[in-house]
Formats: C-alpha cells, sequence, structure tokens
C-alpha cells in the first residue's frame, strides 16, 4: 500500500460569499492550486451523518462552471458523472469552479440565507475534492 504525502494531494481553498439575499443564493468558489494531472473528480454529498435520510445536495446547485486560471475567459468542460460527482478536464495549472447555490433550508442539514441571517453547513455548499 502506497503512502500519500502531503504534496500529493490538491491545495483547495473555498471562498462562500451571499450572492442573492432575496433569491437565497450563496456563490462558492473553489480553487484548486494543482489538480490531479489525469482530471480531478469533484463530489457533493448525497447524505451527512446523523441523517437517516439521502439529502441529495447536488439539486440545490443551480450552476457549476470550471476555469483554467491561465484561460480564465474560457470555461473548462465539466463532465457530469452521476447526480453528485462531475470530473475537470486535464488541466496543467490552477483552475477555480463557480457554484451558485440555492439556500433555503433551515435545518441544521443545509444552508439557509436571506435578508436577516445565513447559516452554512459546507457540505451542502462545497464540492469535495477527491
Amino acid at each position: 500500500m502506497s503512502k500519500l504525502n502531503n504534496s500529493d494531494l490538491p491545495v483547495i481553498q473555498y471562498t462562500i460569499w451571499a450572492a442573492d439575499l432575496h433569491g437565497h443564493r450563496f456563490h462558492v468558489k473553489l480553487h484548486i492550486e494543482n489538480p490531479l494531472p489525469n482530471g480531478q473528480i469533484l463530489q457533493i454529498p448525497a447524505w451527512i451523518p446523523g441523517s437517516y435520510l439521502i439529502r441529495d445536495f447536488s439539486k440545490q446547485i443551480e450552476t457549476i462552471e470550471a476555469f483554467a486560471l491561465d484561460n480564465p475567459n474560457d470555461a473548462l468542460p465539466l463532465e457530469r458523472i452521476d447526480n453528485n460527482h462531475w470530473r475537470l478536464p486535464q488541466v496543467a495549472g490552477a483552475v477555480e469552479i463557480l457554484t451558485t447555490v440555492y439556500a433555503f433550508d433551515s435545518s441544521v442539514r443545509a444552508a439557509y440565507l436571506d435578508t436577516e441571517r445565513a447559516f452554512i453547513n459546507s457540505s451542502s455548499l462545497c464540492l469535495a475534492v477527491k
């Protein structure tokens, strides 16, 4: 069994901001500094611990786009593998993935945004880098 070094893992950073208070939408930017050379898999959970139901957080993602930072004017093709997985193509440098997420679930399992308050459960907003 091979052991992963920290240098083998992609360096990632999330930025989340309230994009539309009345429309209950967050924007989430995922920056991947060094994506895997053969293409990177992205995932949003379908389930979280403590829940007895499939939550399917992907249904709240309204838009998803990816851009290589060396050519930010052209979107990269994202392949949707299944309901909650996407594949980035091979990219030589850093990429950013931008999502718009609908957030009007007042439970502790998801995200909520309006003019008075915001609640973030990152499992319902942030794509995992696999």
